[in-house]
């Protein structure tokens, strides 16, 4: 075991983090290398362009400096969770930061340097907030092409996609049945809630889907196993996977539930119930009545024991269960009683007290409806199939961010004007630089020049409120730019890459082997 004190732990962990951010820096904007990754067990090597996957599959041999690599892969994947995209944005700021800050740790604490760039990071997130615009049309399409690496076919089915189902509806993507690549409309449900163990995913941070599967929904609280043995030897009899949705289920439940699993005795997956109480209740009450089932209600004294037969099982053609949500593909119910749910949640809109209400309604009723989508993906090859999925992922997770939140003008040029001020302290000359990275990384991977020998022209070009276009390395003026970031990505990366520079700058002991 080696133990690292001062300078040296934080020079360790500063090894890892360029590690990480020199092999991802190589994917930002829209002339972007790939990045090929060699694989154990005799698989084809991965060929890929997006950040966060080249960020997972770096392990370095060195295990103090890997400390700093798996912090900045930490943040990277914080920040796709909280944004579904701006990773490498991340990485390549955080970068910067901690570079700069080592630079002042003679002179200042790591605390009081983590604590003005936290300040920093709000006050630029404020003015982010401030030139925002919402986007709609043209701007959706603007906005998956170039988060989808400029490719305008993928982009549009993007567009047609979110446009007619909203940016909120249920969207999945899959690799194509047909050899085209498609957009299919049907009908589907999403709940905000995963799987409760990422056992229940074939590859971990993956999604899984469940063909044809029964489904349990119940508001009981679950602690043994042994109740759901009916419905699981059902579900088997049938051939058929067995999806269940509880309140709530014990560690030891789980546990057994899992190792099962794990053996191949059963074929399913548990998911924790949305929401409490009321809510809760009314919750599941709609997903029985779309998935044809009954709610196992604890109210009534009823309880998942005593479910024998599939009379109380709901079913969907797909089930498509990821780490934060599940959707329900294909209505299974009854229309009459979908029709009057329907009714009756429109009519609690309208007599509801407050705001607050009213959403909760409206969601309900939103979701119910079953507006859902499936993007297919198709490609000559698995390993071109696996990137075009990560890139249409990515960038259906940055149109969304982009509809909520609003864009700003795009390439990190936001991020470079708002620096453009005079320095006021050490602190604030390092952030401001480290808002430049974006822009500069993207310029050197376009024309593979360092953008200082041009900073007045573009520092000029981007006060004149210019926009820059990377795919042909040109400057439109306000009107004609089509280049945005949406504005909760950009957010989102700024302030996970303050979180990792924070981490590294007070740390004074690093313990490895």
């Amino acid at each position: 075991m080696k133990i690292l004190h001062g300078d040296k732990a934080r020079e360790k962990l500063i090894e890892g983090v360029n590690t990480v951010a020199d092999a991802v820096s190589v994917t930002l904007g829209p002339a972007t290398r790939s990045v090929i990754i060699d694989r154990k067990d005799g698989l084809p090597p991965l060929v890929v362009n997006d950040g966060v996957t080249v960020a997972r599959n770096i392990v370095l041999d060195d295990t103090m400096a890997n400390a700093g690599a798996k912090l900045i892969i930490e943040v990277a994947q914080r920040t796709q969770e909280t944004a579904g995209d701006g990773t490498t944005t991340s990485t390549v700021i955080a970068r910067e930061l901690i570079a700069g800050g080592k630079k002042l740790l003679d002179s200042n604490t790591g605390y009081a340097i983590r604590k003005e760039m936290e300040r920093l990071s709000q006050e630029v997130c404020n003015h982010l907030d401030e030139v925002a615009w919402k986007i709609k049309g043209q701007g959706i399409y603007n906005v998956a092409k170039i988060s989808a690496n400029n490719d305008e076919d993928m982009a549009q089915l993007i567009a047609d996609a979110v446009e007619k189902i909203g940016y909120d509806g249920v969207i999945t993507i899959e690799p194509s049945v047909t050899g085209e690549d498609t957009v299919t409309f049907i009908e589907g449900y999403e709940m905000d809630k995963g799987y409760v163990n990422p056992v229940f995913t074939k590859v971990f941070g993956e999604s899984n889907t469940f063909d044809k599967p029964l489904v349990l929904i119940s508001n009981n609280e679950v602690n043994d196993f042994a109740q759901f043995i009916p419905a699981l030897e059902y579900a088997k009899s049938k051939n058929r996977p067995l999806i269940v949705i509880v309140a709530k289920i014990g560690a030891v439940a789980l546990n057994t539930f899992v190792m099962n699993q794990v053996n191949g005795n059963i074929n399913g997956c548990i998911v924790q119930a949305e929401d409490i109480s009321f809510w809760q209740t009314e919750k599941l009450n709609d997903l029985a009545i779309f998935t044809g089932g009954k709610m196992i209600n604890r109210e009534l004294d009823l309880h998942v024991k005593d479910i024998i037969g599939g009379e109380w099982l709901g079913q969907a053609n797909k089930v498509i269960v990821s780490s934060k949500k599940t959707a329900f593909l294909g209505f299974m119910g009854d229309d009459e009683q979908l029709v009057e749910r329907l009714q009756d949640i429109e009519s609690e809109e309208l007599m509801a007290e407050n705001e607050f209400y009213k959403k909760k309604h409206s969601v309900r009723y939103g979701r119910l409806q079953g507006n859902a989508a499936v993007i297919g993906i198709s490609g000559l090859s698995e390993q071109e199939i696996s990137n075009k999925l990560e890139r249409v992922d990515d960038a259906l997770n940055a149109t969304r961010a982009a509809i909520a939140e609003g864009v700003i003008r795009g390439a990190g040029i936001e991020l470079y004007n708002w620096s453009l001020k005079a320095s006021i302290n050490n602190v604030n000359e390092v952030f401001y630089k480290a808002m430049k990275a974006p822009l500069e990384t993207i310029y050197k991977n376009v024309t593979g020049e360092s953008l200082s020998s041009v900073k007045d022209a573009i520092e000029h070009n981007i006060v004149k409120g210019h926009y820059y276009d990377g795919a042909t390395n040109s400057w439109p003026d306000a009107q004609k730019g089509e280049v945005y970031d949406p504005v909760r990505v950009v957010k989102s990366s700024i302030r996970s890459a303050v979180s990792v520079a924070g981490y590294v700058l007070t740390a004074d002991c690093l313990i490895g082997e």
